[in-house]
């Protein structure tokens, strides 16, 4: 969003006083004056045989339009007081920045400021003054433009003059300090008026943050908060109800021969799609992985933004979750067309490889995910439907939760066939096993049973809610005439 610094507000402030703006509300002046006016009749008529009273209501009669008009004028002044004062000090500021970026003839810029949402870390980062190629980080302000040392700042305004292609750009960034970690509540760009360059920046930042970035240990995160990084997680089972060795190879054999690929993980709910992905971050270390949030991509620029900053890091793994909530169901939407034209311009020596996810396939067009280009395999991920990937989650939450392993090899053909029958998810068998220690259950067999059943209660308390059941057909649709 953008907002030009000394543009004033056409917003009219509202009156400071309660009966400044009862009266705003109620019709101003003119309607105070008649209130007053009918008051003061009906008071004449209660008093008519009072002289006292008579001539008191007839100079109040006399005074009120006076008094009114006045308290309209005084708050009416005070307003334009206030608006004046905040467009000086906008003007000031401004002003004040263009002198800090050392620009000649300030009368002929004005200053327009952005969100400018990088993420924390990507400002921690820029406080410690890094090395940079594609851009320069020139000086550090406090909030009286004065020049401060990074390391030592810990709350408050903090403004990082950067310069790169020969554009100066002010990031405005305020930090709060909680446990002796720093917080960033909110962060702008400042910069002239109709500077194309703001886009490219974020890249530019982005881009060199990376390099310094351990891509072995770690993963990227994007939302409409910034960059994130995490820890790749540790992944101690196997999937069996999907071959994540062969998808693993078939990307080290694109990103050996400089090939774009994308992958669709389709199947309900909890079935273990994210699993596989986790898998993979553990099983392509040396191979960036970018996950992106449905939220950072609302409007066409941050998609557009997303793949310029994908081409900025490849080869690299990008992971679009829940690909089926953005809003991806008409050709006719703006979104749809930004996205597909996205994926089409991405040349195939541009080494990305998409992978998304999904539960409703019928909620995205069938021209993005049956068309080879775009999306180039499909893959369906079932419910559970043997006893050693049953035993295995049961396994791995078990060891989550005690740090032990788990104490049975087998747990009995009724419940294994108990929970195939009724389609448990990866996550109903965890929950199994939480449920116990929840609530403190010895670890039993006899207690499992009755974890099991629990959790089939659960189910059949939403069919009472006659909650429509999601079908997920693995046939090709009938759309995929693009």
């Amino acid at each position: 969003m953008q907002t030009t610094e000394i543009a004033t507000s056409n917003k009219k402030n509202q009156e400071k006083t309660l009966i400044g703006y009862v009266m705003e509300s109620m019709g101003g002046v003119l309607f105070g004056v008649e209130l007053i006016d009918k008051t003061l009749s009906f008071a004449s008529m209660a008093f008519k045989n009072n002289n006292f009273y008579q001539k008191s209501i007839k100079i109040l009669r006399g005074m009120s339009p006076v008094v009114i008009t006045g308290h309209k004028v005084y708050t009416s002044v005070q307003s334009y007081k206030e608006q004046q004062k905040q467009l000086y000090a906008r003007q000031k500021r401004a002003t004040t920045i263009l002198r800090l970026m050392k620009l000649e003839n300030l009368e002929e810029y004005d200053l327009d400021y952005y969100d400018f949402n990088i993420g924390k870390e990507i400002i921690r980062w820029i406080m410690h003054s890094p090395k940079t190629e594609s851009f320069r980080i020139v000086e550090f302000f406090n909030s009286e433009f004065e020049v401060v040392a990074p390391n030592s700042f810990e709350k408050g305004e903090l403004y990082i003059l950067i310069e790169a292609d020969n554009n100066k750009f002010m990031i405005e960034a305020d930090l709060s300090t909680l446990n002796h970690q720093i917080y960033i509540t909110s962060c702008k760009l400042h910069t002239i008026s109709r500077c194309e360059k703001t886009n490219e920046l974020k890249i530019k930042i982005f881009s060199e943050f990376i390099k310094s970035f351990n891509i072995i240990d770690n993963v990227i995160e994007m939302d409409s908060k910034g960059l994130q990084t995490r820890p790749r997680m540790k992944f101690d089972y196997n999937v069996y109800q999907f071959d994540v060795d062969s998808l693993k190879k078939e990307i080290e054999n694109a990103v050996d021969k400089k090939k774009k690929r994308g992958y669709i993980l389709i199947g309900p709910p909890g079935v273990g799609k994210s699993t596989v992905i986790i898998k993979l971050e553990k099983e392509l270390p040396q191979i960036p992985i970018v996950y992106i949030s449905s939220s950072a991509s609302v409007f066409r620029e941050d998609i557009e933004n997303t793949f310029n900053f994908l081409r900025s890091i490849n080869p690299c793994v990008c992971i679009w979750e829940d690909l089926d909530g953005y809003c991806l169901e008409s050709k006719q939407d703006k979104l749809f067309g930004e996205f597909i034209e996205q994926i089409d311009s991405l040349k195939h020596h541009e080494c990305i490889i998409l992978i998304a996810t999904m539960n409703e396939p019928q909620l995205v067009h069938g021209s993005l995910i049956n068309r080879r280009g775009r999306f180039d395999k499909v893959f369906f991920i079932d419910y559970p439907k043997s006893e050693a990937e049953i035993i295995s989650v049961m396994k791995n939450a078990f060891m989550k939760e005690t740090n032990k392993p788990f104490p049975f090899e087998s747990i009995g053909n009724e419940i294994i066939e108990t929970i195939i029958s009724y389609n448990f998810s990866h996550a109903d068998i965890c929950e199994i096993i939480l449920n116990l220690f929840i609530n403190n259950y010895e670890i039993s067999l006899e207690n499992i049973k009755h974890s099991v059943y629990e959790i089939i209660s659960s189910m059949e308390a939403i069919k009472q809610c006659s909650t429509p059941k999601v079908s997920y057909n693995k046939q090709r649709s009938n759309d995929d005439d693009d």
